[in-house]
């Protein structure tokens, strides 16, 4: 059987230390599980004055991310939710860390911290799982 001619999706907006994701998730009508996930980058809206952004923006590390990466990420991740491994990508994708995230992350407000993801996978996993806190109160 192939692709549903017709998905329902939610987009997600999420920030790495480096960019802007919007992240969006298709999911199944008759089931509501997720189906497939697309990632797209965009330069981060994170204000200068909270990311010291002269230093971070003029070493160009905040543009947007790795595309290639990120489309293979989503990729995966599709390959992962189409043969009913929703949790253990959640478990997989939630444990990965940036070094690069991690350097940038470390310049960020206290308050900023905790609303950075610690990479662009860890990204998806938070979006995955927010799907499954969303979907148990229903």
């Amino acid at each position: 059987m192939g692709r549903p001619p017709k998905l329902n999706s939610k987009t997600y907006h999420k920030y790495v230390a480096c960019c802007d994701l919007y992240i969006t998730i298709t999911f199944r009508e008759r089931d509501n599980k997720p189906y497939e996930c697309f990632v797209q980058a965009k330069a981060s809206t994170l204000p200068d004055e909270i990311i010291d952004g002269k230093e971070i923006r003029k070493n160009k590390k905040i543009k947007g991310g790795c595309s290639a990466l990120q489309q293979g990420l989503a990729e995966l991740t599709t390959i992962t939710l189409q043969n009913d491994k929703l949790e253990e990508t959640i478990d997989a994708l939630r444990q990965i860390k940036c070094n690069a995230c991690d350097r940038i992350k470390g310049k960020f407000p206290q308050e900023y911290k905790k609303v950075i993801c610690f990479s662009c996978p860890d990204a998806i996993g938070r979006v995955l799982e927010n799907w499954v806190d969303e979907d148990s109160k229903k």
